[in-house]
């Protein structure tokens, strides 16, 4: 039989039975669809020249195109594609969670260090970081003079950042 760009893949196919021999040697449950996979993907960018020599099908290279294939295959149904979204959530989860792990770690420092304050100190400076109000606020809601609440507030900042500047720094 004369091989040609028309029939080379019926040229190919007459051995059928023997490519799917091949395939299941590779341990594969479906033999027959990287078979067909394989005829499919010939047609499209196979050379008819490199697989036949002197009218003879080359075994060794259409093998290896099975190889390839079967290959190919198992691939892409053993790789599962995660997307990209979730890898992304998955990487800020745990920059968030060792971020959280260091802000728990600076604020068991900063009440270690306020355990060391004289009780007014700790309370004002308690209501100043928690209640969110400006020392103004602090003052007129207290009755407590300005520049005492201002100078006991900026010394208590300064203590911490002395107790935790580093770790701060870090963070």
């Amino acid at each position: 039989m004369e091989i040609n760009k028309n029939n080379w893949i019926t040229a190919l196919a007459a051995h059928h039975k023997e490519w799917v021999a091949i395939v299941r040697l590779f341990g594969t449950d479906h033999p027959e669809d990287i078979v067909q996979e394989c005829y499919i993907k010939l047609m499209k960018i196979g050379d008819p020249q490199k697989y036949f020599e002197n009218g003879e099908i080359n075994r060794a290279l259409m093998w290896v195109t099975l190889r390839n294939m079967f290959f190919t295959i198992n691939k892409k149904e053993s790789l599962q594609l995660i997307p990209y979204e979730v890898v992304k959530n998955v990487v800020k989860t745990h920059e968030n969670t060792q971020r959280l792990q260091a802000l728990e770690r600076i604020e068991l420092k900063i009440k270690a260090e306020m355990q060391n304050w004289e009780e007014y100190d700790r309370q004002l400076f308690i209501l100043y970081r928690n209640s969110g109000f400006s020392m103004r606020k602090i003052e007129a809601e207290v009755g407590i003079d300005h520049s005492s609440v201002w100078r006991t507030i900026s010394n208590c900042k300064t203590k911490i950042n002395e107790a935790i500047g580093e770790d701060w720094q870090d963070y």
